[in-house]
């Protein structure tokens, strides 16, 4: 009886293992390390508005990835990103105002992370969308890949906002 019940006990856990039941939930927020090489001086340019558009305050599940579920809310997500394009733009030069007319919203749209199970390597997707109030709209997908789950969630909100970051559009809204 013994080893029956070891056996299914392995087996029950071999299962999660490899299939991501997500028996554990992991709350999280990227982080940013932004800094890419290279970019733009933006001095003397008119002061600008960064900041995050709508996106939902609820709980969202991101994906499973092993025995996790990771979670998040679309709001803080944004609001992460939001705070690393401000520091780059800031420490380009940037002169950064609440309020004026020129603004740069940025919004998270879409999230996800999964595994590929057995070997353990965590993929994640990340779109940001960057609008502006003369009509510009422009989407940036990030990827990210890792051993460590979380890392590739990371990494694809850092990739999603290198692109944004590289745009010539937004380069060019950013210099008007």
């Amino acid at each position: 009886m013994k080893t029956y019940s070891l056996l299914a006990a392995a087996g029950c856990a071999l299962a999660m293992l490899t299939t991501g039941c997500g028996v554990v939930t992991v709350r999280h927020v990227p982080k940013f390390t932004v800094a890419p090489a290279k970019m733009s001086d933006l001095r003397g340019g008119q002061p600008i508005d960064v900041k995050a558009g709508e996106s939902s305050v609820t709980e969202t599940k991101i994906g499973t990835v092993g025995m996790g579920k990771v979670v998040g809310k679309p709001s803080e997500w944004t609001a992460a990103a939001v705070a690393a394009v401000r520091k780059n733009l800031s420490a380009r030069g940037a002169t950064i105002t609440d309020g004026v007319p020129k603004a740069l919203t940025i919004t998270m749209t879409k999230a996800e992370v999964s595994s590929i199970p057995i070997i353990g390597v965590s993929n994640s997707k990340i779109v940001l969308t960057a609008t502006t109030p003369e009509g510009l709209k422009s989407t940036f997908e990030g990827t990210g890949s890792s051993m460590v789950p979380l890392g590739a969630v990371d990494g694809a909100a850092e990739d999603a906002v290198k692109k944004l970051l590289k745009d010539s559009a937004v380069e060019a809204y950013l210099r008007k």
